[in-house]
C-alpha cells in the first residue's frame, strides 16, 4: 500500500505525538520549552506548531537572556504562530511585547490586543508596524498619546493623509516640529497639508524646508510656497503699514506749559 504525502504527515504527527506525550512524569515538550538551551526551546515551539499543541508564555523558560535570545532568532520572528506565544506574555513586560509589537508578521488580532496595553514601548513600537490598520494608527495618532508614539505613526508607511494632516496639527499645537518634519516626508501626505506646513510662519525653516522639498519635487512653483501676507488691520489699509509712516517733518514734542 502507497502512502501519500498527507497520510505519512499524520503519521509522523501521531509518532511525535506519543514521543512527545509519553508518561515520563515530565512531558518530553515541555522538557524542550522549559529548557535553558534556546535552541532547544526553539526546537519546541517548532514542534508544539506543527503538532498543533497550544502554548503559552508562562510555558517557556522564564531565563530572560534564553527569551531574548529566542526572540530574536530568524525563525522565531518569521513564525506569526511564535508571536502569538510570545504576546502571552504579562503586559508589564514591555521587552517581549513590544518585539511583538513592532513585528509585521504578527497577526493583526494579536496587534488589535495589544492596542489596549497602555504601556509606552508596546504603544510606540505598535506605531511603526507597517501591519497595523489604519484604526489602530487612528488611535495611536490622537493627541493624548505621547510625542513618540505620534512620530513613529507619521514614519510608518501604513499612515493614511488624514493621519498625517492631524499630526502636523498637533506637531504645530504643541510645537514639535520633528513630528511636522516627519509628517512632510510621507509619500501620503497631500499638498495641501504641506502648504499648511510652508505657510505657517511659527514653524521653523527645518520643518519648512522639507516641506518646501517636497512640494518641489511635485511641481509646485517657487511662487506658490511664498506665504500669503497676513491680513492689513483698518490702519493699514487706510494710511499703509506702521512701519511706512513718515513722522520726520513733524514736530512731535509738546513746547506748552500747562498749568492745572
Amino acid at each position: 500500500m502507497k502512502l501519500t504525502t498527507k497520510q505519512l504527515k499524520q503519521i509522523i504527527k501521531e509518532e511525535l505525538s506519543k514521543a512527545l506525550r509519553e508518561s515520563t512524569g515530565m512531558p518530553k515538550l515541555d522538557q524542550l520549552l522549559k529548557s535553558d538551551d534556546g535552541t532547544f526551546v526553539i526546537q519546541g515551539i517548532e514542534l508544539a506548531d506543527m503538532l498543533g499543541v497550544p502554548v503559552s508564555y508562562s510555558d517557556l523558560s522564564q531565563n530572560s537572556k534564553i527569551i531574548r535570545m529566542v526572540i530574536a532568532h530568524p525563525t522565531i520572528k518569521q513564525s506569526p504562530e511564535a508571536m502569538r506565544i510570545f504576546a502571552t506574555a504579562p503586559p508589564a513586560n514591555t521587552y517581549v511585547l513590544a518585539k511583538v509589537a513592532v513585528n509585521p508578521v504578527t497577526p493583526v488580532d494579536v496587534l488589535q490586543n495589544l492596542l489596549d496595553n497602555d504601556k509606552l514601548r508596546v504603544r510606540a513600537s505598535l506605531a511603526l508596524n507597517s501591519s497595523s490598520t489604519k484604526e489602530m494608527l487612528d488611535t495611536l495618532s490622537m493627541e493624548k498619546e505621547h510625542q513618540r508614539t505620534k512620530r513613529n505613526v507619521a514614519s510608518n508607511p501604513s499612515a493614511t493623509a488624514e493621519i498625517l494632516d492631524r499630526l502636523v496639527d498637533h506637531g504645530i499645537k504643541k510645537i514639535d516640529f520633528q513630528l511636522v518634519g516627519s509628517a512632510a516626508q510621507h509619500p501620503n501626505i497631500t499638498n495641501e497639508t504641506l502648504l499648511k506646513i510652508v505657510h505657517n510662519r511659527g514653524v521653523p525653516s527645518s520643518a519648512t524646508d522639507v516641506a518646501g522639498a517636497v512640494l518641489d519635487m511635485r511641481g509646485y512653483g517657487k511662487d506658490e510656497l511664498v506665504p500669503p501676507e497676513p491680513e492689513k488691520d483698518e490702519f493699514e489699509k487706510m494710511f499703509g503699514g506702521h512701519d511706512d509712516l513718515d513722522f520726520s517733518g513733524i514736530n512731535l514734542e509738546d513746547d506748552d506749559d500747562y498749568e492745572f
